[in-house]
């Protein structure tokens, strides 16, 4: 996709800049996106709560080649 490619020609940007792995590391958790608003409401014990509180999604953490092998490797299992 679009985002892959953008996040593919980020990950090469910071290579040829020669950042040491920290920075690198740095730099790409600073890009990553949290989603926290999530929202379904149950009874629970006679009371109404959000069964989804606490519950985090995270964007842009791996790159397409490193989503590529997780998803093979969880294929393997």
């Amino acid at each position: 996709s679009l985002s892959d490619l953008g996040r593919e020609a980020f990950d090469a940007s910071l290579e040829k800049h020669k950042f040491s792995r920290e920075q690198r590391e740095h730099i790409r958790f600073t890009n990553v996106k949290r989603k926290r608003d999530f929202v379904c409401l149950e009874k629970v014990n006679g009371e109404i709560v959000n069964i989804l509180e606490g519950l985090e999604l995270h964007t842009k953490v791996f790159n397409a080649a490193e989503q590529k092998k997780i998803v093979e490797t969880v294929y393997e299992l």
